[in-house]
């Protein structure tokens, strides 16, 4: 009677308290801090040139910059990253500049010598590790493995991100892939072993009930919608891939939903839209030249949460650090 009693009791490991109860450093205008919690599953979408990667970049950044230096208040997280570069276009020399250029006018406001900067980057850096994976399975092995490789190499860390970028980085060969088992007479075509990206959302899902990290995917836009319910004059995007959560879907725009859902939940989706495209400096942003002012970059987002209404916000990009507009 009492043991049948006490399994009807909602339960969660030690691990999971005390990651959801961990204090979250945060800091003014800071992108990261002021959009997202602990645990949120964060889906980026939007046209090439539209800042994701710049996006993506400072969060890291601002995941594993140190929360103090030498008493002074840097207000970065001082946790770990992950960054899963499956379309193999992450640019380290561009990832240091953005922290240069976010660090040194920070530094030199503090009153902290310039040779300092190296220390600090070196030291952030020290807590951010890249995978390279070539396929789907890679990925989903690779993240299964990630919490003995934490153990291994940053046992004193805790994790702060994981992001993936792209995931959509293997969308055709899956495709192909799925297509052929499907055409095999002994196969079931609703069984979660065709679709590669399941057992991607299975591992992602165990980290998140485990340590609790800030997961961030990036994912193309293949399929645009020019109306929305939601938003009526902001471009949207039908989600290509499956099984997908697509919890912000006002339509079921994925064929085999109803057979296979995906075990990872959705908690928010960003769209981005940039507003203008002057000048191209390699960031990825477009630039808006000012005379006398330092340059910026303004980007629309459709940001939509669960049980939240959509909101609309601008982003501005100013010497590699960014801004939330409301």
């Amino acid at each position: 009677m009492a043991s049948a009693f006490l399994h009807q009791i909602p339960a969660e490991t030690l691990q999971v308290l005390l990651a959801s109860l961990a204090p979250r450093p945060s800091t003014e205008n800071d992108a990261l801090a002021s959009l997202f919690t602990r645990g949120d599953v964060v889906e980026l979408q939007g046209p090439p040139g539209a800042a994701i990667s710049h996006f993506l970049y400072h969060s890291i950044i601002s995941c594993i910059l140190p929360t103090t230096y030498q008493s002074h208040l840097l207000g970065g997280g001082g946790k770990a990253a992950f960054l899963y570069a499956t379309d193999h276009v992450f640019d380290l020399d561009r990832f240091k500049r953005l922290m240069h250029s976010r660090l040194s006018p920070l530094l030199q406001s503090l009153g902290v010598p310039p040779h300092h900067l190296e220390i600090i980057t070196d030291l952030s850096m020290k807590r951010f590790h890249v995978f390279h994976p070539n396929s789907s399975s890679q990925l989903a092995a690779s993240l299964l493995l990630l919490p003995s490789y934490t153990a291994s190499h940053l046992p004193n860390t805790e994790m702060g991100i994981i992001a993936v970028d792209s995931l959509s980085a293997f969308y055709w060969t899956d495709r192909f892939a799925i297509e052929q088992a499907r055409s095999q007479p002994r196969s079931s075509p609703s069984h979660v072993s065709v679709f590669p990206l399941y057992n991607i959302a299975s591992a992602l899902e165990k980290i998140r009930m485990s340590f609790y990290p800030l997961i961030l995917l990036t994912n193309w836009g293949l399929d645009v919608v020019h109306s929305s319910a939601q938003s009526p004059s902001f471009p949207m995007y039908k989600q290509h891939l499956h099984p997908f959560p697509t919890p912000f879907d006002e339509k079921n725009s994925t064929a085999d939903k109803a057979t296979v859902t995906s075990p990872l939940t959705l908690t928010v989706h960003i769209t981005f839209f940039p507003v203008s495209r002057h000048t191209n400096i390699g960031y990825n942003v477009s630039i808006t030249p000012s005379t006398g002012q330092e340059p910026t970059a303004q980007v629309d987002c459709l940001v939509r949460r669960l049980e939240h209404a959509p909101e609309r916000i601008c982003l501005q990009v100013k010497h590699g650090n960014i801004q939330v507009e409301r």
